[in-house]
């Protein structure tokens, strides 16, 4: 049973791995494409304050010119980030130490994300807590917050870390689908996908602590640092997110709209959730590195 459990992870690993498609806007002119500044987002609340100040002008307000690179999954954002296709865009702080170590990349973490996710149960499944979840397969990103969320789970159950199979998914509908269709034992899922899943009769077993380590972040290369141009673009990109997260905080009536245009999957209107809290400022960013880096080395896992 434990051989066919591997096997089937194996297979998952290696479905999560398929490549999906960024969508961009137009290109203006061959000048003006050269000298924007691309994003790279995926279509979870986290990356609503991007989206936000993109749809309501507050990019352009600064003059900026922002370009979005949509993804469905964090490894084929990241792929389009290390590659210089992109000055910025939602990863994590352990893939940034991951790139660092492996010398694809330098980035550098400009702002964290609330980072909220669900761990979830298919539908109709025996499943209703943590302690019974030894060797069952918890799809999630490997070295996002929820990766690590998952560590903290098994320690506050005294469970060895081990004790569960985590199949790399980095497809997040793909992770969803998965696990509606009872394809999975449980998920690590963020919104809207968690509220979609629920819908459809998924169990929730845990939610995120909100005083967690917010692992999730909005990064840019460190070579933007010397750039003079590159570097007043990264000052506005942040102003920009923190215009936004205060609009959003303070309940905005464009917000849910705007989590309509851009948070939906195909035509399908996203469920209604409610929003998380966003960070207007790099909040205890320090803190956040050193606890993302310990709990790197305690996975004693070449990355």
């Amino acid at each position: 049973m434990r051989t066919l459990l591997l096997t089937l992870s194996v297979i998952l690993t290696l479905a999560s791995c398929q490549k999906q498609g960024a969508n961009a806007s137009s290109p203006k002119c061959p000048e003006a494409d050269s000298l924007a500044w691309y994003v790279t987002v995926l279509p979870v609340e986290d990356c609503l304050p991007i989206y936000y100040a993109q749809e309501t002008g507050i990019f352009d307000s600064l003059d900026l010119d922002v370009r979005l690179l949509e993804y469905v999954s964090m490894l084929d954002a990241d792929t389009a980030l290390i590659r210089k296709h992109a000055q910025a865009g939602y990863t994590s702080i352990p893939r940034i130490r991951v790139y660092e170590q492996e010398e694809k990349a330098k980035l550098k973490s400009l702002l964290p994300c609330p980072s909220r996710y669900w761990l979830m149960t298919a539908p109709h499944s025996p499943l209703d807590s943590i302690t019974k979840m030894g060797e069952k397969m918890v799809a999630l990103g490997r070295y996002t917050h929820a990766d690590y969320w998952s560590d903290v789970l098994m320690d506050e159950a005294q469970m060895k870390r081990d004790s569960i199979f985590r199949p790399q998914v980095n497809d997040l509908w793909l992770r969803t689908d998965m696990l509606c269709d009872s394809l999975l034992d449980a998920a690590m899922l963020p919104n809207p996908m968690a509220t979609m899943a629920k819908g459809l009769g998924c169990k929730v077993i845990a939610v995120c602590n909100d005083t967690l380590y917010r692992f999730n972040c909005i990064a840019t290369h460190e070579w933007t640092q010397n750039d003079t141009l590159r570097l007043a673009q990264q000052e506005k990109f942040l102003r920009a997110l923190q215009m936004s997260a205060q609009q959003i905080n303070a309940r905005s009536s464009s917000a849910s709209g705007i989590i309509r245009k851009y948070l939906k999957r195909n035509n399908e209107a996203p469920p209604s959730f409610s929003l998380p809290h966003f960070p207007v400022r790099e909040d205890e960013s320090d803190e956040n590195r050193l606890k993302a880096d310990e709990w790197f080395n305690s996975r004693q896992l070449k990355p």
